[in-house]
């Protein structure tokens, strides 16, 4: 008889710590608005236009936001301490039911929030849009209920 032999492997048991990682709630466009120095003017203009709920909304919407310097190279600054003249002026920046992110102007026209048709003409990665060109520092950012382009000036709404 031969005898018995028991092989005995070690168990081993691995254990893995717990991670929880919290990505942050998607901002809005409007938080997006609020949180860029450079966009304080414009932010200032969306507050006294009494926007800021809608802006907070499903969306989406895609924001053509001028930037500080832009604001501030107003020849004929429209009274942006008015309500509706403000509120005119805001829409004359937004998109609503888009989302465009740069790939996605071509030229001809778009149809802005103040009910005017605006000239995009696209040119290798310069996209124009009237006399405005969106800027490619800062990137566009996107938000949960739409994305934020910036601006090198502004697209004055119609004088009523």
């Amino acid at each position: 008889t031969t005898p018995e032999t028991t092989t005995t492997t070690p168990e081993t048991t691995t254990t893995t710590p717990e991670t929880t990682t919290t990505t942050p709630e998607p901002e809005t466009v409007l938080e997006i608005i609020q949180n860029r120095k450079d966009l304080s003017l414009f932010n200032e203009a969306i507050i006294v236009a009494g926007l800021e709920s809608e802006l907070k909304g499903p969306g989406p919407f895609t924001i053509m936001a001028p930037d500080d310097e832009a604001m501030k190279q107003l020849a004929d600054a429209p009274d942006l301490t008015d309500e509706a003249t403000a509120k005119d002026f805001v829409n004359a920046h937004v998109l609503r039911g888009e989302e465009l992110e740069r790939d996605d102007f071509v030229d001809g026209n778009l149809k802005f929030e103040d009910g005017v048709e605006r000239l995009v003409a696209v040119s290798g990665s310069t996209i124009m849009i009237d006399n405005a060109e969106v800027l490619d520092d800062p990137a566009a950012e996107q938000a949960d209920n739409g994305i934020v382009h910036t601006l090198n000036q502004t697209l004055i709404p119609p004088t009523p």
